[in-house]
């Protein structure tokens, strides 16, 4: 009786272990022949947590709509050369999704426009533009330094030009801030930390398991699993979104008030000074690599929404006089330490009310909310080469320089 009952259930087992593996590889054959996909094209990095996978090619949908391609290096760009050009200018962006731009097509990312934008700046003589594209989305300061150091800086480049996003970057560069944040639900990150003395010290993450690693790249490979995947993100967001507990009609998710306005409290505090700190290394180490280095901000929505009620409404919940802080601050710091801030909330405000358009948001999403559209990367290109053709045309700034 043992033996046969023994015998029942060893087939009852398999034929459940068989029937769940037909279903799994039904369910993933109808995803695939309805056309029904989440790509990721993140994985782990040992050292800044995430990269992107060289290769990975897929349609990004949740927010605007784009073919998206990962070069050889590792980034959302065409396949590029260590080795420059001869006669070519060659300019290494760094930053977030901002830059990265999976939202739109590739050729109406800013990063794209900017070497044709650039074609017509008499300081460059004809001179040919390249311009690289080093973004990947989540990336604070800590990363972008991190990535300068790690790859840009291997192809040479006349520029480093960070993009930064004071909505969230500031934050996100200090431990402090972000525990328990936003942040947390993405893969761990390294994260500078400043110490009594004012140095920043690079605190570093575990390795991730090893059943970590294999599900991550499990999802690049299964529709079911990327199915799996998207539900647990939208999850989480709904829950961030619930602890938020921001009106959605004044800041995006993620987005803190503090960033508005001189820091109140002593966490706020030193995320500014280790995000001026990070800046002055980059720029240290741009130079000591044969590049110079600038930064362009990046717009908050709410700073360039189109209605100027609507950004008055702001400043009064906030109690500021504008919402250009962050720019002011950067910009200071920059004049102090020798490297030019290129400003993008007040020009694009300009063009979004003279244009009475939106420039962040889709109609897949929420105009006025989220990242640059079309016209948005179009306008901080025109700005950002305006403003770039006349810092090319002056000598390295002087100064004390950067430490």
């Amino acid at each position: 009786m043992s033996n046969s009952l023994g015998t029942r259930i060893l087939g009852g087992t398999v034929l459940i272990a068989f029937g769940t593996l037909l279903a799994l590889l039904l369910g993933e054959g109808a995803l695939r022949l309805a056309g029904i996909s989440f790509p990721v094209f993140e994985i782990p990095d040992p050292a800044r947590g995430v990269a992107l996978k060289p290769g990975k090619e897929g349609w990004y949908r949740k927010e605007g709509e784009a073919l998206v391609r990962i070069n050889q290096h590792g980034y959302r760009d065409a396949e590029r050369t260590l080795a420059k050009p001869p006669g070519t200018l060659r300019i290494a962006v760094l930053g977030d999704s901002f830059v990265e731009a999976r939202q739109v097509a590739l050729a109406d990312s800013f990063v794209s426009r900017l070497g044709p934008a650039l074609a017509g700046c008499p300081a460059l003589g004809g001179r040919p533009v390249e311009v690289l594209n080093f973004g990947v989305p989540g990336y604070a300061t800590t990363e972008a330094l991190l990535t300068m150091r790690q790859d840009a800086l291997r192809f040479s480049p006349d520029w480093v030009l960070l993009a930064l996003y004071p909505g969230n970057d500031v934050g996100e560069n200090s431990k402090e801030v972000t525990q328990g944040g936003a942040a947390q639900w993405r893969m761990q990150k390294p994260v500078h930390v400043l110490q009594p003395d004012g140095r920043l010290v690079l605190e570093t993450f575990p390795p991730q398991p090893l059943w970590r690693r294999a599900l991550y790249e499990g999802i690049h490979h299964s529709r079911l699993l990327e199915v799996l995947n998207e539900a647990r993100k939208v999850w989480e967001v709904r829950k961030m979104k619930q602890a938020a507990g921001q009106a959605r009609d004044v800041f995006d998710l993620g987005i803190s008030k503090d960033v508005y306005a001189a820091p109140a409290d002593a966490a706020w505090r030193d995320a500014w000074r280790i995000t001026e700190g990070l800046l002055a290394a980059m720029a240290r180490e741009a130079k000591a690599g044969g590049a110079r280095f600038a930064v362009t901000t990046v717009t908050m929505s709410e700073q360039v929404h189109p209605d100027p009620a609507v950004r008055a409404t702001v400043e009064k919940r906030l109690g500021v006089p504008n919402l250009f802080y962050p720019e002011e601050r950067i910009a200071e710091f920059g004049a102090r330490h020798g490297f030019p801030v290129i400003r993008l909330a007040q020009p694009l405000q300009d063009v979004a009310a003279r244009e009475r358009v939106h420039l962040h948001g889709f109609k897949n999403t929420v105009m006025g909310h989220g990242h640059w559209n079309e016209r948005g990367h179009q306008a901080a290109a025109e700005v950002i080469a305006r403003e770039f053709c006349t810092i090319v045309s002056r000598p390295p700034a002087s100064g004390p320089g950067p430490g």
